[in-house]
């Protein structure tokens, strides 16, 4: 028994070491020893500190200092504040007796706003296609329909090409971007403008531009829901663009989208040849609506296939995974100037059941977007009008639940 123990031994020692051997001979020179690696530190001091030494910063540390910050901004978390500076705050109504004078709770939602969650400095602004959607420290409580309460973060979103711009709306940076040694620091010439309360249906039914596209999108959806036999809240348009996004930080219902409308105005109904609303109903129901002959496939109505071409959002990408925060597309204006938006996903709307994936592809003319609808080389490009004043819009809305710029041209006729 001890012999052949013994030779049990001998025999394992002899595989190891032939092991060892082999596996010596598959690394290479460069393997060896895994190092931990030493972050490059930041530079400078942190931003409780840099902010109280940056003149031009008096107003906002002041704030800051009333609702001690200090006590959040700690020097072993990563921030980035975007911070008004002075003559920003005295702007708005905010010298130091203004400061003084506010409601602490209006001090604090509206200045814990300004202050990012993470680090980003202008590489991470200006990696992304489309903006960059981020938490900030501003916490609302809010009731649903049945009086349960929740705490509500409201987005903020970013992006950076050439210009600095916060949901959707340029802002000038005074000098470049600060770096601490727990995040970065913009010093900006306005106050951020938060993403408004009302919905895209809110804009589109107080629009008298668009009473005739107000009322496709409700006949498309009487056809469908007929069709299918009952209301769909994830199907309808109207209810989709009446739906305000919340984020809840005690609910992960990240999955939601924000589409970018392409809202007609009664112009371009009228020049592709629809003058009522009966003209559009009729062109809606020229074909069968529901299932057919091929079930389980969906006949959506023309209606439909012209309304979806006008929406920029992607089912693929929308229908992501919530954990990676996938289903996050808001497309401002300024992103469509980017050709980087033509790359066949931000750019389409590909629906299911809808055999409708004609991309828009989108170009800019000094400062103003340009788009083709379809593959006609003759084909002029589409305006898309930019509003003087993004504080005072009259074409170009930002909304609660995503966008909507309106343009004077109907995608019609249908382009499969």
């Amino acid at each position: 028994m001890k012999k052949k123990l013994l030779q049990t031994n001998i025999l394992l020692a002899i595989f190891g070491l032939s092991f060892s051997i082999l596996l010596s001979g598959c690394l290479k020179p460069s393997d060896g020893e895994i190092v931990k690696a030493i972050p490059l530190p930041f530079k400078g001091q942190d931003m409780v500190k840099t902010l109280a030494g940056e003149s031009s910063l008096t107003l906002f540390y002041q704030a800051f200092n009333r609702l001690a910050l200090a006590s959040v901004i700690t020097p072993n978390s990563g921030f980035t504040i975007f911070a008004p500076t002075d003559s920003a705050m005295k702007a708005a109504g905010l010298d130091a007796a203004g400061i003084t004078k506010l409601p602490i709770d209006s001090l604090r939602k509206l200045i814990m706003y300004h202050i990012a969650n993470g680090v980003y400095d202008d590489n991470a602004l200006t990696s992304s296609i489309t903006s960059k959607q981020v938490t900030t420290l501003q916490q609302d409580t809010v009731s649903d329909i049945h009086g349960f309460g929740s705490v509500v973060v409201p987005p903020l979103f970013i992006k950076e090409n050439k210009v600095l711009y916060l949901n959707g709306i340029a802002v000038v940076k005074s000098k470049p971007a600060i770096q601490t040694t727990n995040g970065y620091i913009y010093l900006i010439n306005s106050l951020i403008t938060g993403i408004p309360s009302r919905t895209l249906y809110d804009v589109i039914k107080s629009d008298p531009d668009l009473t005739l596209y107000n009322q496709s999108l409700i006949i498309a959806d009487s056809i469908r829901d007929a069709a299918t036999g009952l209301p769909d809240p994830f199907s309808d348009d109207v209810a989709t663009f009446s739906n305000p996004i919340k984020f809840s930080i005690y609910g992960n219902n990240y999955a939601s989208f924000y589409p970018t409308v392409l809202a007609p105005t009664n112009k371009a109904f009228n020049d592709a040849g629809f003058y009522t609303v009966n003209d559009i109903r009729q062109f809606a129901l020229r074909s069968q609506t529901g299932y057919g002959a091929d079930y389980p496939a969906f006949n959506f109505s023309p209606v439909d296939s012209v309304l979806k071409h006008h929406i920029l959002y992607n089912y693929n990408v929308a229908q992501g995974d919530p954990s990676t925060f996938v289903g996050i597309i808001r497309i401002f204006y300024n992103n469509l100037l980017d050709p980087a938006i033509n790359n066949g996903v931000y750019n389409n709307y590909l629906g299911p059941g809808l055999g409708y994936a004609t991309p828009l592809i989108f170009s800019a003319s000094n400062g103003v977007v340009n788009i083709k609808w379809n593959s006609d080389p003759a084909s002029p490009l589409v305006v898309l009008p930019l509003d003087v004043s993004a504080l005072h819009p009259v074409n170009n809305f930002i909304a609660s639940n995503g966008a909507l710029y309106k343009i004077d041209k109907l995608f019609y006729p249908i382009v499969k």
